[in-house]
């Protein structure tokens, strides 16, 4: 039997659970109604779509109703039928009014559809299997009534039901205070912009298809640095921008969904001179008296963090992809990114910790002030740099006028700890303006095979302590990993390649190591594996065929060609033939090609950096 000081403590503890559950927040509890993910994410309870009593409500028909139809009382609303004119919400400023959309039509001749001024709360509820349409039109009289549905205050937006907007003023749905989209499925055509939170903007799920002349979705707050963010949990979105896709005043923050985004037009309608991109972030501009204005035409964008943890991404931009101000985070998610200018790019640093990244098109990868790849299968095609920490080549130029601005000084770097990287690059392949370290995953670079390009490029050192490492490209200004690296590798400078002629890797023994077919000309190889023990001798073939892995290579199954070399590592870096710029430090940095802007060096090459894996992509782009 429980004494009694067991069964003192037992209350108690009863009691505490109790008194904590009281005390806490009121929230839903079922139907999905928890947050799934953010403890920064605080949803109330009529945030989430209510059952109500049809005697407890206010029931409109819209089709008895004439211009302005005004709710003065706080309560529940049912409205049905089609009305020309609008409807004005003017309540106390502790009030919360719901309308509940049930088959109705609001058009309106003048200013927006729906338009609170006052009162704590609207919320808008989307009745099951309902369509429901709203359309605004222009009140030169009123310059504030720039949205279809206007509300100066909080606004939420629940119901499985369908709404149609045609925003003719400037926006579509707009709440100055926050802006809570629970479900729904939305059809949105605006002259401006789609979706606007000022303070925050939570999307909890919903289907969403927008074509915006402006930004799709966006938060604007620029006056507290505490507010703007926005929070995705999951949803539907095919997003068709003029401008950005998704566009966040402060952090942005995304655990699932699915998003089809184009943002600019696509990358094909990066501004291109010589065959080459015009990059740098700013790809449609306006002339004015005074100044060049720019449209950032990115895809998903945040002022501050952008931290991506789940989610399909299709996105086709013109001008960044993913972009951040600040730090980058993803964490898996699979992301498909064609892009006119970066395909990922953090002003400060970009970790990826796992999750699929296919960039199909991008004039550089991936690009962070540090890049940081924990895991996750990448593969990356780009005019110039795959991978770049601190812009390595982002200096003015005549392809690039706009470069990317990065903080003076710093201890920049490229970190490989697991993953699979797979690089096609017209320009340097790993390119850092510090250090390299790599201690897992694999990584394969294809390409440069210009002289004024690196497979690899680091102006200090690239420490190597495990992982696969192959790098095949031009020899004038290769380098292979640094001295100070604990595990073994061998520069290779041979006679000119021609692309997709496979090289391959043996012990003394004939016993195969690794071997990869580059997709671009190459006389400089360079290969780091663990199996590479010092004092033993290497055999490099050229030629001969074999079926390369999802990560690029091979490492059985190859077979043929001819014996090239026989070599015998005799230190941690072991160079066989004349060529290449190994010691860190001895690159020309500048803009990355010596002292030629990348417009001028090297037109008609593009063809040759296409991946093995996209062939259609060639034609594309010739």
């Amino acid at each position: 039997m429980m004494n009694y000081k067991a069964r003192s403590r037992l209350l108690l503890s009863l009691l505490c659970m109790l008194w904590l559950c009281a005390c806490a927040p009121k929230q839903a509890s079922e139907n999905n109604r928890q947050s799934t993910e953010s403890t920064q994410i605080s949803y109330e309870e009529d945030d989430f779509y209510l059952d109500f009593d049809q005697e407890s409500v206010n029931e409109i028909n819209l089709d008895q109703k004439q211009g302005e139809v005004t709710i003065t009382n706080a309560g529940t609303y049912i409205l049905h039928g089609s009305l020309q004119g609008s409807l004005s919400i003017d309540v106390g400023e502790q009030d919360t009014v719901r309308l509940v959309l049930k088959e109705a039509s609001i058009t309106s001749s003048s200013g927006s559809a729906i338009r609170c001024d006052n009162g704590k709360k609207l919320i808008i509820s989307l009745y099951q299997d309902t369509k429901n349409q709203l359309i605004d039109a222009v009140d030169p009289a009123d310059s504030e009534a720039d949205a279809t549905i206007l509300v100066q205050n909080d606004l939420t937006v629940n119901g499985s039901g369908s709404l149609s907007i045609q925003a003719n003023i400037q926006n579509a749905i707009k709440a100055k205070d926050t802006l809570k989209l629970m479900d729904g499925n939305y059809q949105i055509q605006t002259v401006g912009n789609g979706i606007i939170g000022k303070d925050t903007l939570y999307i909890h799920e919903g289907s969403y298809q927008i074509d915006a002349s402006g930004d799709a979705i966006k938060s604007n707050y620029d006056k507290d640095n505490e507010k703007g963010d926005i929070f995705i949990e999951n949803g539907s979105f095919e997003l068709k921008a003029a401008q950005d896709g998704i566009q966040s005043a402060r952090n942005l923050t995304i655990y699932n969904g699915n998003f089809q985004i184009t943002a600019g037009g696509g990358s094909t309608n990066a501004v291109k001179t010589n065959d080459n991109f015009q990059h740098g972030g700013f790809s449609q501009r306006e002339q004015t008296d005074s100044e060049e204005e720019t449209i950032s035409t990115k895809g998903v964008k945040a002022t501050g963090t952008l931290i991506i943890k789940d989610g399909v991404f299709t996105l086709n931009t013109c001008d960044d992809s993913l972009h951040a101000n600040g730090d980058i985070t993803l964490t898996n998610g699979s992301f498909t990114i064609a892009s006119g200018d970066d395909g990922i790019h953090a002003d400060e640093t970009l970790t990826i910790d796992n999750g699929s990244i296919n960039i199909t098109e991008s004039y550089e990868g991936l690009e962070g002030a540090d890049v940081i790849i924990n895991g996750g299968d990448i593969q990356v095609v780009s005019d110039d740099d795959g991978i770049n920490a601190a812009g390595g080549s982002d200096q003015a130029s005549a392809a690039e006028p706009f470069p990317d601005q990065f903080r003076q000084g710093g201890d920049y770097t490229v970190q490989i700890h697991g993953g699979i990287v797979l690089v096609y690059a017209r320009g340097d392949g790993l390119d850092s303006n510090g250090t390299i370290e790599m201690d897992g995953g694999s990584v394969v670079v294809f390409g440069p095979s210009d002289g004024g390009n690196g497979a690899l490029d680091y102006e200090e050192s690239f420490k190597i302590n495990g992982g696969i490492l192959i790098a095949a490209g031009n020899s004038q200004m290769a380098q292979a990993p640094s001295s100070d690296s604990s595990q073994n590798a061998i520069m290779f400078n041979i006679s000119q390649q021609e692309a997709h002629t496979l090289f391959y890797l043996c012990d003394a023994s004939g016993n195969p190591i690794i071997a990869a077919a580059p997709n671009r000309t190459y006389d400089n190889i360079v290969i780091s594996t663990p199996k590479l023990t010092l004092q033993k001798e290497y055999q490099l073939y050229i030629g001969g065929s074999g079926t390369e892995n999802d990560a690029g290579y091979m490492d059985s199954g190859f077979s043929g060609g001819t014996l090239f070399t026989t070599i015998t590592l005799t230190d941690t870096i072991t160079q066989s033939g004349q060529g290449g710029m190994n010691m860190p430090g001895n690159r020309e940095k500048g803009n990355g090609r010596g002292d030629m802007p990348p417009g001028e060096m090297f037109p008609g090459e593009r063809k040759e950096f296409d991946s093995p894996v996209d062939q259609s992509r060639e034609e594309a782009q010739m």
